[in-house]
């Protein structure tokens, strides 16, 4: 909900001082829209790192705490700068939590109840994002826009003692091949100086993109939210700058077009989600298998037509155009579960949240960070350049977000080539050095060694695959 709950104010923040907002140009409004994920991408890798190293529900705790006082803050800011810092604190939270909690769902479920459980998890964005904009689009019309910053906060404080107290973190790779538990030493969850070095974070880093189906699928989730950046952040204010023209029906018009986004995206990021999940489960359950990446890919084709009506309809015709809206962002949510699972399985156990991190801050620092600021940048200076009115130059700016969904399908299209022969390189590290000792492995620089010949695995011998990814050694030597 707090992540989007500047696109449903957006409009009243534009207003003057005199009138409650504080009148920020579309610029700014970027800005404030790309701040939070700057934060947000900057701090992954770092919670990611942690998370392999230290108990996850401690950094869960301190971040959910983190954010909810960063969000009630916003709400008190008395100019455009003590909001721009506040909002920026709300990303420390997320950072924490975004990265760990899907490996902690890893940890959970086996790999062929993952997808499923990981679609459940990824229902919360859209219906988070549906609600921000319908609670932040109310309350700015019930009252003023400071109250849609502090609906969220007390929730958050209460699911952060409940998670605190009561949750219980299963081991790291408890639902792998042999779980980390048989290992006695490895129970011991406390955090240990020695794997807090700088020389563990840069040898993890090289390893984890050393994956090249992660780094492909990384590309293409960074082209997802560069459209996801653009269209939550810019939809709204687009659709009501061309429709929400009568200044006496203004409020009740805003509100409205909140409302039906909201709706929306709430029942496609639902259904999306949950078909991608399904399919997934489907056919991605083999090691065998590279249907995740080509879901995604597949969506993300079907997708870029409609974001580019979704744009070009609106003078011509609204009902077209949120039907254009509703398939986009149906076939966008086909992406979120299997990109998610992929990026687990390609993955060691103790490396999970690292490589969550690095992703986080990859897709975000060249997607939805910057995203919304581009498109800002390109509105305001094809208003003040040009014969256009604000809405036709912000329509013009959104113009180039459907390009961005096709470049995200051709990098999944190449993670295809290289997730299979990574999947299983990961299952052989597995298989090789748990072996009898029970004992997972600590990332290794014979994470992609050679393959041995002798073993087998339940589906029959696996040769060495000229498909995955090289020893890392091999790529810098």
């Amino acid at each position: 909900m707090d992540r989007l709950t500047i696109a449903g104010i957006l409009s009243e923040l534009q207003l003057s001082p005199s009138e409650g907002g504080f009148g920020i140009t579309d610029n700014e409004a970027g800005i404030l829209s790309s701040i939070f994920v700057s934060t947000y991408m900057v701090l992954s890798p770092v919670f990611g790192f942690l998370g392999d190293r230290v108990p996850r529900k401690i950094i869960l705790a301190v971040g959910v705490l983190v954010w909810a006082v960063s969000t009630m803050l916003c709400s008190f800011a008395s100019s455009y700068s003590e909001l721009l810092v506040f909002r920026s604190m709300v990303g420390f939270g997320e950072a924490s939590y975004a990265t760990i909690a899907p490996t902690l769902i890893a940890d959970f479920y086996p790999v062929e109840q993952r997808a499923t459980a990981l679609a459940f998890y990824f229902t919360a964005t859209p219906l988070g994002s549906a609600l921000g904009y319908l609670v932040a689009g109310e309350m700015a019309y019930l009252f003023n826009w400071r109250w849609a910053f502090r609906v969220t906060p007390p929730l958050a404080i209460l699911f952060t003692v409940i998670l605190f107290f009561f949750a219980e973190e299963p081991p790291r790779g408890a639902t792998e091949v042999v779980p980390l538990s048989m290992n006695d030493e490895a129970e011991d969850d406390s955090v240990d100086g020695d794997k807090l070095n700088l020389r563990d974070f840069l040898t993890d880093l090289r390893l984890i993109w050393a994956i090249r189906s992660f780094a492909y699928s990384t590309f293409a989730f960074t082209a997802i939210t560069f459209v996801s950046g653009a269209i939550s952040g810019w939809g709204p204010t687009f659709l009501q700058r061309m429709h929400c023209t009568d200044a006496a029906d203004a409020g009740r018009c805003k509100s409205e077009i909140n409302y039906k986004f909201g709706i929306i995206g709430s029942i496609t990021g639902v259904a999306g989600t949950l078909i991608g999940a399904v399919l997934s489960q489907r056919y991605a359950r083999s090691s065998n298998s590279n249907s995740d990446p080509v879901i995604c890919g597949v969506g993300l084709l079907a997708a870029a037509p409609f974001i580019y009506l979704a744009v070009f309809l609106p003078p011509i015709s609204m009902l077209y155009t949120w039907i254009s809206i509703f398939l986009g962002e149906l076939f966008i949510g086909f992406t979120w579960a299997p990109a998610t699972a992929m990026l687990l399985y390609v993955t060691l156990p103790t490396q999970r949240s690292f490589a969550a991190g690095i992703q986080t801050l990859t897709s975000h620092l060249l997607g939805d960070a910057l995203s919304p600021f581009i498109v800002g940048w390109l509105a305001g200076n094809l208003y003040y350049n040009n014969d256009f009115t604000r809405g036709k130059a912000l329509q013009y700016a959104l113009y180039p977000t459907s390009a961005f969904a096709i470049i995200g399908a051709v990098f999944f299209g190449i993670s295809a080539k290289y997730v299979i022969g990574d999947r299983r390189m990961v299952e052989i590290q597995e298989h090789e050095q748990i072996g009898s000792a029970g004992v997972l492995p600590e990332p290794s620089e014979a994470y992609f060694g050679q393959v041995s010949s002798s073993l087998e695995l339940t589906e029959g011998p696996i040769p060495k695959d000229t498909d995955a990814s090289p020893r890392p050694a091999d790529q810098i030597s």
